[in-house]
């Protein structure tokens, strides 16, 4: 989805609590093709 979204110009990212090895490390085991950002205090969710 995100090759369909990219020809279109639209940029996907996720924001995870997680810290950012965590984040890394999910990443990598997924094989995600979007940057997943960390946020671990939460300040975009609020």
């Amino acid at each position: 989805m995100s090759k369909e979204l990219a020809a279109k110009g639209i940029s996907v990212a996720a924001i995870s609590v997680d810290a950012v090895a965590a984040n890394r490390a999910l990443t990598g085991k997924l094989g995600l093709s979007f940057p997943v950002l960390s946020d671990p205090g939460g300040t975009v969710m609020r």
